[in-house]
């Protein structure tokens, strides 16, 4: 939003306005304080519906993050090689490969989410825990849920501004809990 990130400060505050404008007719009942209640009521309202409207690219990277996490999950190595720019013909083959290794099952989640975007606003940096089951399917063939395993992970992704969409231009997995740089296909240690 352009106010706030979220909407919910200028709502709230148009919810005090209100209850002040009620407070005020009820000790004074002039039409004045009537109509600014609900003017105040009226604003938060449309400031709800513009705010759903505006999309910022901050909440463009953070879409993508789950849009990315999605098509992993379904297993669609050409989707999830479309979040990467083009050129980057490293990561995408990385993405293929080990895409091909593992079957990720539906639990797998986001969570701790932070996008910092760069100057210019064309460079964003994405931090975040994805955690869910993951079973072996070496050669593409799928061997029995006892050898899948629930894994954490954390992942940062550097993302850059292709026209209108956003692309993964590097990507760097961590250890989830030292924060040291791991490679991205390394066994899971938990």
């Amino acid at each position: 939003m352009w106010l706030t990130e979220s909407s919910w400060e200028p709502i709230l505050l148009c919810l005090v306005g209100t209850a002040f404008f009620i407070a005020l007719f009820s000790k004074t009942p002039l039409k004045k304080y009537a109509y600014a209640a609900i003017g105040c009521v009226v604003l938060g309202v449309a400031i709800f519906f513009i705010e759903r409207a505006i999309v910022t690219d901050l909440e463009r990277v953070e879409n993508s993050v789950y849009g990315l996490a999605d098509a992993c999950k379904s297993g669609n190595i050409e989707q999830t090689i479309d979040y990467v720019n083009p050129n980057e013909v490293e990561i995408r083959e990385m993405i293929r490969k080990g895409m091909n290794l593992v079957d990720i099952k539906d639990d797998l989640g986001v969570t701790d989410l932070q996008v910092k975007m760069g100057a210019g606003g064309k460079s964003a940096t994405s931090h975040f825990r994805a955690n869910g089951t993951v079973a072996l399917s070496p050669g593409g063939n799928q061997l029995s849920m006892d050898f899948a395993q629930h894994i954490s992970t954390r992942w940062i992704l550097t993302w850059s501004k292709i026209g209108d969409s956003w692309k993964i231009t590097n990507l760097q997995r961590l250890n989830p809990i030292t924060g040291e740089s791991i490679n991205p296909l390394a066994q899971a240690s938990n």
